[in-house]
C-alpha cells in the first residue's frame, strides 16, 4: 500500500464521481464519498449532536470535551490528542526542514506547510464560505469560521456565561478573566494571552512586514492590514457611506465608529476616572495613565512612553527630522496629523463660526480652544507648581520645566535645553541671525511668532479697546498689558532686590543685572555684555562710520536715530514728559520715571544705622558709604578718592583743564553740565544778577555765590 505513494503512473488513479477529486488510494477515496451522505454519519456525540461517520471519529472527538491528551513527546513532554500530531511534533526537535520557500528562505518540516506558506506570497485563498463568501487561505480557518453561522456554541463560560463553539476559544477566553498571559516576549518581556499576538508583536523588534502590496509595493505586518490596504486601490472601496454627512468609509466597523461623532455617545468608560471614549483602542491607551506602566524607553534621554508610538513620534525630536511636507506651500512637519492640520488651511473650509469676535475654524476642537481666549479659562492646572494654562499641549511643555530632561546643550555658553528646537532658537542669539523679515516695513525677528506679532502693527484692525482711555490694539494680551499702567499693577517682582515690574520681559532683563554672568562677548576687543542687544549697540562702536546720525544745529554724531532724537530736545527746549503731580516737564521718559518716586510716600529701603529711607536700592547703597567713609573711587593722577564715580569723571576734568560745556550766548565754556545749566538761566531772565539776598538786598549770580555770602556775612543771623 505504502509503496503506491512511489509510484507516479500509478498516483492520483482514485477519481471521486461526485466532485472530481482525486486519492492515492482506494480507502482515501471510500472515506471521502462517505462526506457527500449525510446518512452515513450514524455515530452521534453526547454532548453536541455532531455526527460521524465512523466510531474512531467520535472517539477522538470525545477528547474535545474531555480534554484527554493520550499522547506525549518523550524529549519534551508535551501531550497530544492526535498521534499525527505527535507525530508532526517530534519533526521539530529532529531540526529537518527539508522544505524550503525560494521566495523568503523560510523552510518547513512538512511539503504540505511549504505550499501553505506560498499563499502568503501569492495572496491565495482558495477556500470559499459558502455562506457569506469570505475566503480564507486555509481550509482550517474555513472550518472554524463557518461555526459562526451555525448555533452550536455548547461551550459556556462559567464565570460570564458566554458560549463558544470549540474549547480552545472557550480556554482562550478564560484569560480576559484570569489575567493570564503566558507568553512572553524575549526582547522587552511583554506579555501577551495569544501566541499569534506575540508573533505578531516580535515584528515590532525585527522590522519584518511579510505582507506587500502587488500595486504599491506598500509593506504590513498583517494579511489583515494588507486587506484592508488593497481596497484604497479599487475605485468602489468606499462603500459604506454616512447618511447624515455624506463621508464614505472602507469598512462598516469605520462608518460604525464615525456615527460615534454625530450622536456623541462614547461607550467606553473608565473603571478608575470614569472618562468615556468613542472606541475602546483610546480607552485601553488612557488605561496606562493610571498604572503608571511605561515599557518603552528612549535611548538618548531615558523618557519612557505607554505606547510604541509615542516612543516612534519622540525620537523626532532628538533627529530633528520631518518626513512630512505639504504638497502646497512645500512647508515640512514630523508628524502625519500635524501635516493633516496644516492642509486644512489651504483649504476654504472655515466652517465654525466664533460668537464673539466672528473669527471662523476648520475644526470645532481650534474652536473650543478659540473660547477660552474670550473667557479666560485654564482648564490645565500643573501638579506641582498650580500653575494653569489654557491648553494640555502648554501644560506638558510647562512639566518638563520640573523635570531635569535637559539633554540639549548649548556649545557655546554650556545653556542646556529640553527641545532640539529651543537650543536652535538660543544659537541665534549667539550668531545674531535674524531669519524671518517682515515684508512691509523690512524690520528683521529670530522669532517667526515675534514676526506675526509684528504684523499686527500694520493692520488697521484693532478691535480689542480700552475703556479708560479708549487706546485700541489688535491683540488682546496687549491691551491686558495696557490696563496696568492704569492700575499701576507691577505683578512681576525681582525675588533678589524685590524690585517690581509690569512686564515679565523687563523682570528677566532686569535679572541680569544681579548675575556676574556675561553670556555675549566682542569679538573685536573681548567686551562682555549681558544682553545681545547691548552687544549690538557695542559693535558700531568699532566702525569709523558708526555715528551715521548727526545733529543739524552743532554737527554732534549719534550711533542710533533714538538718540539723536532726544538730542535735539536740548536745542529746542521741548520737554515732553510731564509729571502729573507737579506738573514738572522733562526732555526724557527715564527722567520722569526716577522724578515719580519723588512723590511715592512709601520709601521701602531704609538705613539700619540712621534710620533714613530711600526709594531706591542704589541710592541705599549709595548713601551707606557715609557712614561708612567707604571711596571706591580714586583718581590715577593724584590719587584722591570718590564715593561717585560721577565726580571722579567731573574732578579728572580738573586735571585735563577740559571744559566740554559751552554756553551758546556767550561761548562761557563750564566743566559740568549742571554749570552750564545753572549759567544759562541768567541769559533766560535777560538778568546779570538773579540771585537776592534776603537780608541786605545784594544781587548774586548764582544760588552758589549767595549760599557763600549769606554763610560769611550773616552766619550771625
Amino acid at each position: 500500500m505504502h509503496l503506491k505513494v512511489h509510484e507516479p503512473d500509478k498516483r492520483s488513479s482514485y477519481k471521486c464521481s461526485e466532485c472530481g477529486k482525486e486519492y492515492k488510494t482506494s480507502c482515501g477515496l471510500k472515506n471521502h464519498k462517505k462526506s457527500h451522505f449525510g446518512t452515513d454519519k450514524t455515530h452521534k456525540c453526547d454532548l453536541c449532536g455532531k455526527m460521524f461517520s465512523q466510531t474512531s471519529g467520535l472517539r477522538q472527538h470525545y477528547m474535545i470535551h474531555t480534554g484527554e491528551k493520550p499522547f506525549q513527546c518523550e524529549i519534551c513532554e508535551k501531550w497530544f490528542n492526535k498521534k499525527s500530531t505527535l507525530v508532526v511534533h517530534k519533526k521539530i526537535h529532529e531540526k529537518r526542514t527539508n522544505y524550503k520557500c525560494n521566495l523568503c528562505e523560510k523552510a518547513f518540516f512538512e511539503k504540505s506547510n511549504l505550499k501553505q506558506h506560498y499563499l502568503i506570497h501569492t495572496g491565495e485563498k482558495p477556500f470559499q464560505c459558502e455562506t457569506c463568501g469570505k475566503c480564507f487561505n486555509k481550509k482550517s480557518s474555513l472550518v472554524v469560521h463557518t461555526k459562526i453561522h451555525e448555533n452550536a456554541k455548547v461551550h459556556e463560560c462559567d464565570v460570564c456565561g458566554k458560549k463558544f463553539s470549540n474549547t480552545s476559544t472557550l480556554k482562550q477566553h478564560y484569560m480576559i478573566h484570569t489575567g493570564e498571559k503566558p507568553y512572553e516576549c524575549e526582547i522587552c518581556g511583554k506579555r501577551f494571552n495569544k501566541k499569534s499576538s506575540l508573533k505578531q508583536h516580535y515584528m515590532i523588534h525585527t522590522g519584518e512586514k511579510p505582507f506587500q502590496c502587488e500595486i504599491c509595493g506598500k509593506e504590513y505586518r498583517s494579511s489583515s492590514a494588507l486587506g484592508k490596504h488593497k481596497k484604497t486601490h479599487s475605485g468602489n472601496s468606499k462603500l459604506h457611506k454616512c447618511d447624515m454627512c455624506g463621508k464614505e468609509f472602507t469598512e462598516k466597523s469605520y462608518l460604525k465608529r464615525h456615527y460615534l461623532l454625530h450622536t456623541g455617545e462614547k461607550p467606553f468608560t473608565c473603571e478608575i476616572c470614569k472618562k468615556c471614549f468613542f472606541d475602546k483602542s483610546s480607552l485601553l491607551k488612557h488605561t496606562k495613565m493610571h498604572t503608571g506602566e511605561k515599557p518603552y524607553e528612549c535611548e538618548i534621554c531615558r523618557k519612557s512612553f505607554h505606547l510604541p508610538s509615542e516612543l516612534k513620534k519622540h525620537y523626532v525630536v532628538h533627529t530633528g527630522e520631518r518626513p512630512y511636507e505639504c504638497e502646497v506651500c512645500k512647508k515640512r512637519f514630523n508628524h502625519k496629523s500635524s501635516l493633516l492640520a496644516h492642509m486644512k488651511i489651504h483649504e476654504n473650509t472655515k466652517v465654525h463660526k466664533c460668537d464673539e469676535c466672528g473669527k471662523t475654524f476648520s475644526e470645532s476642537s481650534v474652536l473650543k480652544k478659540h473660547y477660552l481666549t474670550h473667557t479666560g479659562e485654564k482648564p490645565f492646572q500643573c501638579e506641582i507648581c498650580d500653575k494653569r494654562f489654557r491648553y494640555k499641549c502648554a501644560l506638558v511643555r510647562h512639566s518638563q520645566v520640573h523635570s531635569n530632561t535637559k539633554v540639549h546643550k548649548c556649545d557655546i555658553c554650556d545653556k542646556t535645553f529640553t527641545y532640539i528646537s529651543s537650543l536652535k532658537q538660543h544659537h541665534m542669539i549667539h550668531t545674531g541671525e535674524k531669519p524671518y523679515e517682515c515684508e512691509i516695513c523690512g524690520k528683521r525677528f529670530n522669532k517667526k511668532s515675534t514676526l506675526v506679532n509684528h504684523t499686527t502693527t500694520h493692520v488697521h484692525v484693532k478691535v480689542h479697546k480700552c475703556e479708560l482711555c479708549d487706546k485700541a490694539f489688535s491683540e488682546r494680551s496687549c491691551l491686558k498689558q495696557h490696563r496696568l499702567i492704569h492700575t499701576g499693577e507691577k505683578p512681576f517682582q525681582c525675588e533678589i532686590c524685590e524690585k517690581r515690574f509690569n512686564k515679565k520681559s523687563v523682570l528677566v532683563t532686569h535679572m541680569k543685572i544681579h548675575s556676574s554672568v556675561k553670556l555675549h562677548k566682542c569679538a573685536e576687543c573681548g567686551k562682555e555684555f549681558r544682553s545681545v542687544s547691548g552687544l549690538s549697540k557695542h559693535k558700531v562702536t568699532h566702525f569709523g562710520d558708526a555715528k551715521l546720525h548727526k545733529c543739524d544745529v552743532c554737527d554732534k554724531k549719534f550711533t542710533q536715530k533714538s538718540h539723536l532724537k532726544e538730542h535735539y530736545t536740548m536745542h529746542t527746549g521741548e520737554k515732553p514728559y510731564e509729571c502729573e503731580i507737579c506738573q514738572k516737564c522733562f526732555n526724557y521718559k527715564s527722567s520722569l520715571t526716577k522724578h515719580i518716586k519723588i512723590h511715592e510716600k512709601e520709601k521701602v529701603h531704609k538705613c539700619d544705622d540712621c534710620g533714613k529711607t530711600f526709594h531706591y536700592p542704589s541710592a541705599l547703597k549709595q548713601h551707606y558709604m557715609t557712614h561708612t567713609g567707604e571711596k571706591p573711587y580714586e583718581c590715577e593722577i593724584c590719587r584722591k578718592r570718590f564715593n561717585k564715580k560721577s565726580t571722579l569723571v567731573n574732578h579728572y576734568l580738573t586735571h585735563t583743564g577740559e571744559r566740554p560745556y559751552e554756553c551758546e550766548m556767550c561761548e562761557k565754556r563750564f566743566r559740568t553740565k549742571s554749570a552750564l545749566l545753572q549759567h544759562s538761566k541768567i541769559h533766560a531772565t535777560g538778568l546779570a544778577s538773579v540771585w537776592k539776598c534776603s537780608d541786605c538786598g545784594e544781587e548774586f549770580k548764582s544760588s552758589t555765590t549767595l549760599w557763600r555770602h549769606r554763610r560769611t556775612r550773616h552766619s550771625q543771623c
